[in-house]
């Protein structure tokens, strides 16, 4: 889309409504302060690797791709978490585009419109385009895959298949389980394979996916020995922390987000947040697959992934709202074109509707995690002694403590069962500790025997939050 264009388009519109709300959001509720776990997490690694291990933390079982980017800008002199944070920004607006794109591509204009209007204030993406996760590079880049082979179908022209197998690799590198993508595409270009008789374009993908994760795998190899290190140490770790992978049961341990992590979570998610327009989703996948609306590009690049995506979340063990959201795209599609079978005057009337539900709902969510600030500030600001060379920590938002040069994170440390094991076997200088279990005092008491001296301690009746230094 020209320059021009864009600004006299209705989806520029779309795009400028997004910002605005953002903005308002973004400082009503302090979202530019509200650092969340994983974003801790994600920072800590990226400075753990720009430092060649000198600062930070690392993670491997975590995705390598936001680290990469994060660890950069912290090495250019940047404040990563902003930087982050404006990176996700973009990553969002490029979604709507993606979304507007496929919508007009497999329907036309109105449907594409209409489907980024829906998606952009959907409160599960309007809420992780804040946060500093690799959700919205997955969105992002599942998107771009399909797009970009989208047009190639339409133009013949390979170079949208070399663009379409880099969003393949980045998204892979932003979720491993995205290989589920590169599957799908393989399929498709083996069905026109089939069609055609031409292995022209099924080649040329798999050669550009070669050139793209050579270097990774290299990478791989050259640090560990293994060019799949980092799947394989993903995959063992949550073999040994969920017990199994794959279970149409949820994992009972991960914390709650929106909605209580129950069975079928993901089907009462996508009920709740497209709440009244929650009906044209239905419509809108029939008018997808009748008969006389087959075809190849809409199953390919609609019907399947949303399918498939489905499937492959709902077995797996580990639940939660956040990562069924490359879905939501897809998901918006299909409301719009249910939604653009009916008067255009209801469509409005329900589209509205819908818009101030999400706001509301957005509104509400955000108030309530910004009351817990002091959560995150007693990580970021324990006291100023001197440096902590190690600490070991519950939370990873200790990475953004300037006072505290590495970070020992055992997963197993201040739980109900911990004994002390992981302090005696790190001898750390310092311990930030934060526990909500009833014997808490004891575990304090239990590191103060073991020659540390306690500086700071916060008890809100429900969590301690402790400072020691040996």
């Amino acid at each position: 889309m020209r320059y021009k264009e864009f600004l006299k388009s209705k989806f520029f519109w779309v795009c400028l409504s997004f910002i605005l709300v953002y903005i308002i959001f973004l400082m009503a509720f302090q979202q530019y302060e509200d650092i969340w776990w994983d974003s801790a997490s994600y920072v800590g690694m990226g400075r753990y690797l720009f430092s060649g291990g000198a600062t930070g933390l690392f993670e491997p079982h975590k995705p390598i791709l936001l680290p990469l980017a994060l660890g950069l800008f912290w090495k250019l002199g940047f404040n990563d978490v902003l930087a982050g944070m404006f990176l996700i920004f973009l990553l969002s607006l490029l979604s709507l585009y993606f979304t507007y794109r496929i919508g007009k591509e497999l329907f036309n204009e109105r449907i594409g419109i209409i489907a980024s209007a829906i998606l952009g204030l959907n409160p599960l993406f309007f809420i992780f385009s804040f946060r500093v996760y690799s959700e919205m590079l997955s969105v992002c880049f599942i998107l771009g895959a399909l797009f970009f082979m989208i047009r190639f179908s339409n133009t013949n022209k390979l170079k949208y298949i070399f663009v379409s197998s880099m969003f393949c690799f980045l998204s892979v590198l932003s979720k491993y389980p995205n290989g589920i993508i590169i599957i799908l595409l393989e399929i498709y270009l083996l069905c026109l394979l089939v069609k055609s008789r031409n292995m022209g374009p099924m080649l040329f993908f798999n050669v550009s996916l070669l050139l793209f994760f050579i270097p990774f795998l290299t990478g791989n190899y050259i640090f560990s020995g293994d060019p799949l290190y980092l799947l394989h140490i993903s995959q063992d770790y949550l073999k040994a922390n969920l017990g199994m992978m794959y279970s149409f049961n949820t994992f009972p341990g991960i914390p709650k987000l929106f909605f209580e992590n129950t069975n079928m979570i993901y089907f009462k998610s996508i009920l709740h947040l497209f709440n009244v327009i929650f009906p044209f989703l239905f419509m809108g996948i029939y008018l997808a697959i009748k008969k006389n609306n087959m075809q190849l590009n809409r199953l390919f690049f609609l019907v399947f992934p949303t399918f498939i995506l489905f499937f492959f979340f709902e077995i797996f063990y580990l639940k939660q709202e956040r990562y069924i959201l490359p879905l939501f795209p897809l998901l918006s599609i299909f409301c719009a074109l249910g939604l653009s079978k009916i008067k255009l005057k209801f469509a409005y009337i329900l589209l509205i509707l819908y818009l101030v539900i999400s706001i509301s709902f957005s509104s509400y969510f955000l108030y309530i995690t910004s009351l817990d600030k002091g959560y995150g500030d007693f990580f970021k600001d324990t006291p100023n002694k001197g440096l902590c060379q190690e600490a070991s920590t519950s939370d990873p938002l200790s990475v953004l403590n300037s006072n505290i040069k590495t970070l020992n994170f055992p997963y197993e440390v201040f739980d109900k069962t911990w004994n002390g094991g992981s302090i005696k076997e790190n001898n750390p200088d310092c311990i930030v500790y934060f526990s909500c279990y009833e014997n808490r005092s004891n575990q304090i008491d239990s590191m103060i025997s073991m020659n540390y001296s306690l500086e700071l301690k916060n008890d809100n009746g429900r969590c301690t939050y402790a400072f020691l230094r040996k």
